[in-house]
């Protein structure tokens, strides 16, 4: 998306290829690149979605799904059960931090759709003159 950017928000005439006119094999390249790491983040995210729909089809409740998808540390069986370091914490601090893992968890996706989903509603306003290029 750099070049992308770079070329809304830099003035250049009408015919120019872009900044990179004259090296548009690195145009090329970084969306070449964005394309790989898109498609596999896709693919892992479809993968989890998969697992999480056996997982409610074995019985297990939304909020355990979720708990098992947040669960980076692999310890939230531990802090569920108020063992090992969790221990020293009563039911309701433990009970915030499993919510706070799940609001984490939930910014970190949104920030992540916000950022293609917000570039391109940017790109469609600026489009349409509700946003100036350089304003994106």
């Amino acid at each position: 998306m750099l070049p992308l950017l770079w070329a809304l928000a830099v003035e250049q005439p009408f015919y120019s290829l872009g900044p990179l006119e004259e090296n548009w094999q690195v145009g090329v390249g970084i969306t070449m690149l964005g394309g790989i790491i898109i498609l596999f983040a896709f693919g892992t995210f479809f993968g989890i979605m998969r697992a999480s729909a056996e997982a409610a089809e074995d019985g297990f409740g939304t909020l355990t799904i979720l708990e098992v998808l947040t669960d980076k540390g692999r310890d939230t069986g531990f802090l569920i059960q108020g063992k090992r370091h969790f221990g020293l914490l009563d039911a309701r601090q433990r009970s915030a931090v499993v919510s706070a893992r799940l609001r984490g968890a939930g910014f970190v996706l949104a920030a992540a759709l916000w950022f293609v989903v917000g570039f391109g509603l940017a790109v469609v306003l600026s489009a349409r003159g509700f946003l100036t290029p350089s304003g994106i």
